[in-house]
């Protein structure tokens, strides 16, 4: 089973035509601004802004 982070990223790098550097880098950001969080259950929370 891949992990959400993996799912994600995979998915920003198909979305944005991003290389997974960037497409990582994207995932770091957004989860340290609060948009998105992985609950330890591995479930994708976003945020409502």
């Amino acid at each position: 089973m891949q992990s959400s982070h993996h799912i994600v990223i995979s998915y920003i790098v198909r979305r944005m035509d991003l290389d997974i550097v960037e497409a990582t880098t994207v995932m770091a950001d957004l989860e340290k601004s609060g948009l998105v969080q992985i609950q330890p259950s591995g479930e994708l929370e976003k945020k409502s802004v």
